[in-house]
């Protein structure tokens, strides 16, 4: 009878060693959406990697794309309404899996921090006529500025570095072992000069290896 015990808790211990190294290992992902702020819709591509140290935690990177924001840049009465910023953003992640009863449904929320690269773009009608017409002090007294060079359209530019959270969740869907749909949800701040908060709505596909 020992015998048959200590046989059926090796066997049990032998089982188990896969389903432990199951747990561990890498996680990597890419997704489509859209992102919102300010009232403006952008397209959103992310991707990244994450290494599962158990069957709950795991820590990973993840850059992130956001093509066609609004731009936040001060309204000048010179510039049309081609106004738009794009954003880049790295994070490190910590991703949570939460066991739930179901083999193929898996629960996760992701939180971490990182650097975005903020890109604004306006394209600009000077305002030399407005200037020589003396209505520059008018206009400044509603509010709107000026740009006291000749007329000409052009493209302003500028590029700025900031700090960026992220905190979202969503679920993955298995399809196989090691192939699942992913449908998630965050919530991006940005630390500019004016605070911007963006939330990004995803599908994508992961791979565990």
């Amino acid at each position: 009878m020992r015998q048959w015990t200590g046989t059926a808790l090796l066997l049990a211990g032998l089982l188990a060693v896969p389903a432990a190294a199951r747990a561990q290992g890498a996680l990597v992902h890419a997704s489509v959406g859209a992102a919102a702020s300010g009232g403006e819709t952008s397209p959103a591509f992310g991707g990244g990697i994450s290494w599962r140290v158990n069957r709950a935690l795991g820590f990973g990177v993840e850059l992130s794309h956001l093509g066609s924001l609004g731009s936040d840049s001060p309204a000048y009465y010179c510039c049309s309404d081609e106004q738009e910023a794009s954003a880049t953003v790295f994070t490190g992640n910590v991703r949570i899996e939460i066991p739930t009863t179901s083999p193929r449904v898996i629960p996760y929320v992701v939180g971490g921090g990182g650097v975005a690269s903020v890109t604004q773009s306006d394209h600009v009608i000077y305002a030399g006529v407005a200037d020589r017409l003396g209505l520059s002090p008018v206009l400044t007294g509603f509010g709107l500025n000026t740009v006291p060079v000749m007329p000409g359209p052009a493209e302003l530019e500028t590029t700025t570095t900031s700090m960026a959270l992220t905190l979202g969740g969503g679920a993955s869907l298995r399809l196989t072992e090691h192939v699942a749909m992913d449908a998630d949800a965050h919530v991006l701040h940005l630390a500019t000069d004016r605070a911007r908060n963006i939330g990004r709505f995803s599908l994508g596909v992961s791979y565990r290896f």
